[in-house]
């Protein structure tokens, strides 16, 4: 579950936001994610690279993610191994910089496949219900999180995301027995600790009477995260404790 003792107004966030620049950059744009509840900075360099830097209701502090020229996250040893949180405007500058300066990227022509560092990892988790009732809601929201994904993480990896949730949801699949890619594994285990925080967890909508097959399914995908999480502890989201002035992330722990 994750707690932030004092998370900054969404406004503070986007104004952090605004002041993230990289002057080398060929292009900056900024866009809005009505969807999220957010914005999102993207940015093109002579070397080959870019970079998305986004704020919304599900990040923490800014995240800043390394793109190709197909706009696909990307990892690099000497920038990130995952999409960067928890950054500032500081931060997230000394990044875009760091970025600028790295040796030209070359595409290859499998820039459609995942990245050779990928994995397959056993599911070993059922997701299906006998309720249509949750079945229903776990349809709705796994489809939200795939949609989403693609801000964050471009279209490469939304059509793997997608490909696994027509798995999930196809009756006649045995979801169980699944091989999944490992990042696709790692951000579903997240995304539902997240929607499980805001359905149900966070208690937000207890007193509302036409929420309560929401909360319900919050609750049903609340036990399906942590059944994902026993079983692949690597990915298990911890608990956050951080403290912030301001719109600045000043401290930070795990429990």
């Amino acid at each position: 579950m994750n707690t932030l003792d004092t998370p900054p107004p969404q406004e503070d966030m986007k104004s952090e936001l605004l002041k993230v620049s990289a002057p080398e950059a060929q292009t900056a744009t900024l866009k809005e994610m009505p969807d999220q509840g957010g914005w999102q900075k993207t940015f093109a360099f002579p070397n080959g690279y870019g970079a998305s830097v986004v704020t919304h209701k599900f990040s923490y502090g800014l995240e800043l993610a390394l793109l190709d020229e197909g706009k696909n996250i990307i990892q690099h040893p000497e920038i990130t191994e995952d999409v960067e949180g928890y950054l500032n405007s500081d931060t997230a500058n000394d990044l875009l910089h760091r970025i600028s300066k790295l040796e030209r990227h070359r595409e290859s022509n499998s820039s459609e496949k995942p990245s050779p560092g990928i994995q397959k990892v056993q599911l070993g988790v059922s997701t299906k219900s006998t309720s249509k009732r949750f079945t229903d809601y776990f349809h709705t929201r796994i489809n939200e999180m795939v949609e989403n994904s693609i801000d964050s993480f471009g279209e490469e990896f939304r059509d793997r995301y997608q490909a696994f949730a027509d798995q999930l949801t196809d009756p006649k699949v045995k979801d169980k027995e699944l091989m999944v890619d490992d990042d696709i594994l790692k951000n579903f285990i997240q995304d539902c600790d997240a929607r499980a925080c805001l359905d149900y967890r966070e208690g937000h909508l207890d007193d509302d009477p036409y929420a309560q097959d929401q909360i319900a399914g919050g609750k049903w995908l609340d036990k399906l995260y942590w059944k994902l999480a026993d079983a692949h502890p690597q990915y298990r989201v911890k608990e956050i404790v951080s403290t912030w002035q301001g719109s600045k992330l000043v401290s930070l722990s795990y429990k």
